[in-house]
């Protein structure tokens, strides 16, 4: 009845109420009909008066329960407030009583209906208060429950959108940190290599440009974001020269795998800058990509020479990474890190929709 009671109140879920509605009437109604029976039967009252006693009782008494259930679903006490549900139920039990004899009354004109109903009287009374307590148990606990869902449906959005900002602000930062870094490139070769330096803003123009494209899709496929980091790649090389080399080793079945927006690139921007620090020879980076089972690893390594590591940076490249994968996919363990003497190498995991 608790669920009734919800059902019955609830506009948006009249669809789904009706049936139950009709399935629990038509078996109260049914058990009814055995009661007026029976009362025949073992009470030999005449068919009149059993069966019209027996049905016009519990339509009454259905009227009053789904009445009780309705106030006590959207205005049910708290617990130290007993005492509230025990006077709904009695107040409930002789109201039923007195309207139950007053239709009786003017419905049927029997003899021996007064005496009938002095001697029925508290079983009627006692009928009504067990079932207006279950009603009354069941409706407030039911209250109680989709309380707590709403509670937690709206914790549940709380917290998704402070992941959504959190992530935007990552996304965001993303930009600047690049860009900043760029310039200082351009600028240092400005005096130099001018050509150069004309060429890396042609570059980087072409790089941003694909970037704003993709601010609508957090999710791009491999193939789409290598093309954006080629670009980045290429900005690099003009900025490093021959110094710097890279090398991509993707497997063709990973190539549609989907990954979010410019993961990659903070991870290379790392790599080549603690990959050159303190080298003045050639340097290798190297990316690989493949598809393991539900899962698309791809791994960025690049050497380094740990007593010369710069300590000066943020730190950003990685921290965000890792936090963006976090806060997309709820797993902690998505970035992995391995270091030996000379190679650092950085593996992100990507779940995949089957």
């Amino acid at each position: 009845m608790g669920m009734l009671g919800h059902l019955f109140t609830h506009p948006h879920h009249k669809k789904a109420a009706l049936p139950v509605l009709v399935y629990i009437f038509m078996g109260w109604m049914i058990w009814s009909l055995l009661c007026g029976w029976m009362l025949m039967r073992y009470y030999d009252l005449p068919v009149q008066l059993a069966f019209t006693d027996s049905v016009l009782s519990h339509l009454l008494a259905w009227m009053i329960l789904l009445f009780l259930a309705r106030i006590l679903f959207f205005f049910y006490p708290q617990s130290f407030h007993f005492f509230i549900i025990c006077g709904a139920v009695c107040i409930s039990a002789a109201l039923f009583v007195f309207i139950d004899e007053w239709l009786l009354r003017i419905t049927l004109s029997y003899s021996l209906l007064d005496t009938w109903l002095h001697e029925s009287e508290p079983v009627r009374f006692g009928f009504m208060i067990i079932i207006s307590l279950g009603v009354a148990m069941l409706s407030m606990q039911h209250a109680r429950r989709t309380d707590e869902q709403s509670n937690r449906m709206r914790e549940e959005e709380i917290q998704k959108l402070a992941r959504d900002a959190e992530l935007y602000k990552l996304e965001q930062q993303l930009q600047p940190h690049f860009l900043f870094n760029c310039l200082n490139s351009v600028y240092a070769l400005i005096g130099k290599h001018p050509e150069q330096a004309r060429e890396m803003v042609i570059q980087l123009a072409d790089f941003l440009r694909g970037t704003l494209r993709k601010e609508q899709k957090p999710l791009l496929t491999l193939e789409e974001e290598l093309k954006q980091i080629q670009l980045y790649l290429n900005i690099e090389k003009i900025r490093f020269g021959q110094r710097l080399t890279t090398v991509l080793d993707i497997a063709e079945d990973s190539l549609q795998c989907e990954l979010p927006a410019l993961l990659l690139q903070p991870l290379l921007e790392n790599a080549i800058k603690f990959g050159l620090y303190g080298h003045a020879d050639h340097v290798e980076i190297r990316l690989e990509a493949q598809r393991l089972a539900n899962r698309l690893a791809i791994s960025i390594s690049n050497p380094f020479d740990a007593s010369l590591l710069d300590h000066s940076g943020t730190g950003f490249g990685l921290k965000s990474v890792s936090r963006r994968l976090y806060l997309i996919y709820g797993m902690a363990d998505l970035v992995k890190i391995q270091s030996t003497d000379h190679l650092f190498r950085v593996t992100c995991f990507i779940p995949q929709r089957t």
